[in-house]
């Protein structure tokens, strides 16, 4: 999470300063106007190329916060809503090359900006304390729109994956979860940049007081492992071993927590190389777990055989077990 990596220039003048100037430095993610504007030519391309299969629109979340989202249609009728999440500090576009290929796959693939990113509003990120219920309006909204939410998937990655599992849990409408790279907790990531940039007690406290004071929310309720731990929803993780920002560590307390359906896909890479390091297969990989788990023209459908392949839990005895690499 890069905005945490801010921790270690906090120095003691914040300590006497206000809590709204500490917090502005830790809960308003990070931009560049070069990405923006980076940004902004990736959608413009995706438009000209999808014409009206891409469509731009916003909604009123649970807070009246304005929730800005890019929706992209298949070109058949719809076998579900595939909602797509990007991680802190990024944004809707940077999702747009995996809501096509679902799209190509039928499904009706949305990729919202989340609060505090790109043109959705609101002041600060919540790290999905509020980032959940803001997807429930999501399919509110796409329900009053005559669209059918009753099948959707999720797909997450980083701060995006967290919200994606948190979600689920107050969400029957989602039906299968896609994470890359989640923490399983808030309080244990915070720990672990504390550990790693070796931040002090006196700053530690400083921090989650102003956190906690201007944003409005507990560091201790933002639990994708308090989650998954209450929930039976198919879970497809995904985890870098070498990630420096959320050790891989996370992805695997989850994995021995879920209740349902888990498979857990280890590779060699970092964070914020994790896309490439998965690759296509991977994306195959979360295309067929929703085809398994949501599409509305498969039911009832047994898990692919790739399953074998990966560690995994609470599948049927059916499905193949051989563990490998």
């Amino acid at each position: 999470m890069r905005c945490l990596l801010l921790l270690p220039l906090i120095g003691v003048s914040f300590v006497t300063g206000c809590t709204q100037a500490i917090a502005d430095k830790i809960l308003i993610p990070a931009h560049s106007a070069e990405r923006t504007e980076w940004m902004n030519q990736r959608r413009h391309e995706y438009g000209t190329r999808l014409g009206d299969r891409l469509k731009e629109f916003n909604y009123d979340s649970f807070d009246n916060v304005r929730i800005d989202a890019l929706m992209l249609y298949p070109e058949k009728t719809p076998r579900g809503v595939v909602v797509i999440l990007h991680g802190l500090t990024d944004r809707k576009e940077s999702m747009l090359s995996i809501a096509e290929a679902f799209a190509d796959a039928g499904y009706l693939a949305v990729t919202p900006d989340l609060r505090a990113h790109g043109e959705s509003g609101g002041r600060y990120t919540s790290l999905g304390y509020r980032e959940k219920r803001d997807m429930v309006a999501l399919l509110d909204y796409l329900d009053a729109q005559g669209i059918d939410v009753s099948h959707t998937a999720v797909l997450g990655g980083s701060l995006g994956a967290a919200v994606a599992i948190q979600w689920a849990g107050i969400d029957p409408r989602i039906k299968a979860i896609v994470a890359v790279a989640p923490f399983a907790e808030l309080r244990t990531e915070m720990e672990y940049f504390y550990k790693t940039y070796n931040i002090s007690p006196l700053k530690q406290f400083v921090v989650e007081i102003a956190a906690q004071m201007e944003g409005h929310f507990n560091i201790d309720h933002v639990s994708p492992l308090a989650t998954i731990k209450t929930i039976d929803t198919p879970l497809l993780l995904a985890h870098g071993r070498q990630d420096e920002i959320v050790p891989i560590t996370e992805s695997q307390r989850l994995f021995e927590a879920a209740k349902g359906p888990v498979a857990l896909q280890e590779v060699d890479g970092q964070h914020m190389n994790i896309r490439e390091a998965l690759g296509r297969r991977f994306l195959r990989r979360a295309i067929d777990w929703v085809d398994t788990y949501v599409a509305t023209d498969s039911h009832p459908q047994s898990p692919s055989a790739w399953i074998g392949l990966l560690p995994n839990r609470n599948f049927p005895a059916s499905t193949p077990l051989t563990m490998k690499p």
